[in-house]
């Protein structure tokens, strides 16, 4: 063995410390904190619009999402912007979102509409547990309209809004995003 190599303790400590500095990068980037929030316009969509009056139709909850957080968060900012809204949780199995849709907007007269579903769910088990990744999609339309004027993907791991303070969050992240593309919640 020459002088200068490693001793058989130190080339043992550098095979087992060398694949965790070659892949913490890796696992912490693919752990940063909060959803992944991406904000589009439709080309033929109008480049401003202003939001008086919401309608916001939300999932039923189910264990990835908290309709009802959700539903109080989003309501607690538009309000505080002069926004007038109303929250609706829609039903597990809605066959017909616009019949279900028609008694809310006669009656709340809404310029706009915000449906929020849950797209994708999946799962995958690795060495480090389960891993869980959904998407959310919120669309704005007009509210009478199928025409979609923004929409925001939110793709998050394990969670989004199972509790006030995430809610708070994707709120915030939702309506700031909307704000981006040119949308002016109040009066």
């Amino acid at each position: 063995m020459s002088p200068g190599a490693p001793t058989l303790a130190r080339r043992s400590l550098m095979r087992t410390v060398a694949p965790v500095l070659l892949i913490a990068p890796a696992l912490l980037t693919g752990c940063k904190p909060g959803p992944t929030v991406i904000a589009t316009r439709p080309t033929d969509a109008p480049e401003t619009d202003r939001v008086t009056r919401l309608l916001v139709w939300l999932p039923p909850s189910s264990k990835y999402l908290d309709s009802g957080n959700l539903a109080s968060a989003l309501s607690a900012r538009l309000v505080a912007k002069g926004v007038q809204v109303e929250m609706v949780i829609s039903r597990p199995l809605e066959l017909e979102r616009s019949d279900s849709q028609a008694p809310f907007i006669t009656r709340f007269r809404p310029t706009h509409r915000l449906e929020i579903d849950v797209k994708d769910i999946s799962s995958s088990s690795t060495s480090f547990g389960q891993s869980t990744i959904f998407s959310v999609v919120a669309v704005l339309y007009p509210a009478t309209g199928a025409k979609e004027i923004r929409s925001v993907h939110i793709v998050a791991r394990n969670f989004l809004a199972r509790s006030a303070d995430s809610a708070r969050e994707v709120s915030d992240e939702l309506l700031d995003k909307l704000q981006a593309t040119g949308i002016t919640f109040g009066r």
